[in-house]
């Protein structure tokens, strides 16, 4: 089997490139287009307000791995 060469430099450049280029992924608000009943659920849950949403994720976090950010209306 033949070996593919990358330079060092070349490689530690891209290492570099990928770790500092902005990530994309950012929490969409799910409340305002629910698609299941997990995310009305959820939904339910973030307009009792913060602790109860926070309950609620920390005790399905093994079964739905829902993002508190995700149902948490922010103002910005």
């Amino acid at each position: 089997m033949k070996r593919i060469y990358v330079p060092t430099a070349v490689a530690a450049a891209l290492l570099t490139a990928i770790a500092f280029a902005p990530s994309t992924a950012q929490a969409d608000y799910k409340c305002a287009k629910p698609n299941g009943s997990i995310e009305q659920r959820a939904c339910a849950k973030a307009a009792a307000g913060p602790e109860v949403l926070r309950r609620f994720i920390e005790r399905t976090r093994g079964i739905y791995n829902l993002y508190y950010w995700d149902y948490l209306r922010t103002e910005e």
